[in-house]
């Protein structure tokens, strides 16, 4: 199959420079240090020493172990101490509910209406909110995509947003609950509408 350019002429690939057609071929040549060994060369220069007045100590180390103290070793006591009874101090440990972290969250609740067309038959939801409530609840695990947290409040609707008072400034939408011991598991995503809580 022939190729063709964009102006319909036929496609040549590249040939040799013009210019290599009149290069000389080298027959002597000779190769300098093309195996990269080491090569290493004496310079026939003199050193001469620094006139200086510094005058160094070969007994820097010496002088060193002269000047460490000695050290004393703890005088020990004859005296056979006794040791105090210490009077038993009973640590009254809180219920569990108590050492889990709970946060504050704000809530507007969501009623989701399904209506119906009756002209085309087509079906439709509508989410109505209802008055702002607050409650606490545990914080189960939260990144980017979603915030799952415990609650024993059960009327947590689908569609409701929330709004935990953590660092993440971020409003969630519920998307589904679930019993879970003694209260309710919920799941949330990011919600595209952010209410104001404002008192």
């Amino acid at each position: 199959m022939t190729l063709y350019n964009k102006d319909g002429t036929v496609y040549k690939l590249n040939r040799p420079n013009p210019i290599m057609n009149n290069q000389d071929i080298w027959e002597n040549y000779t190769l300098h240090n093309m195996k990269w060994d080491q090569e290493t060369h004496e310079g026939k220069d003199i050193v001469q020493p620094i006139n200086s007045d510094i005058k160094i100590r070969d007994n820097f180390v010496e002088d060193l172990e002269r000047t460490k103290q000695e050290t004393q070793e703890p005088q020990v006591d004859l005296v056979e101490r006794k040791s105090q009874i210490q009077p038993k101090v009973e640590i009254k440990t809180s219920s569990t509910q108590s050492q889990i972290e709970k946060t504050f969250f704000h809530c507007l609740p969501a009623e989701i209406r399904e209506k119906k067309d009756h002209l085309y038959g087509d079906s439709y939801q509508t989410i109505q909110y209802g008055d702002p409530w607050s409650f606490e609840g545990v914080v189960i695990g939260e990144n980017d995509l979603e915030l799952t947290f415990w609650t024993d409040i059960g009327n947590l609707t689908a569609g409701s947003i929330v709004y935990p008072k953590i660092n993440g400034k971020r409003w969630w939408r519920v998307q589904k609950t679930e019993v879970k011991t003694q209260g309710w598991l919920v799941y949330t995503s990011p919600s595209d509408y952010q209410p104001s809580f404002k008192d």
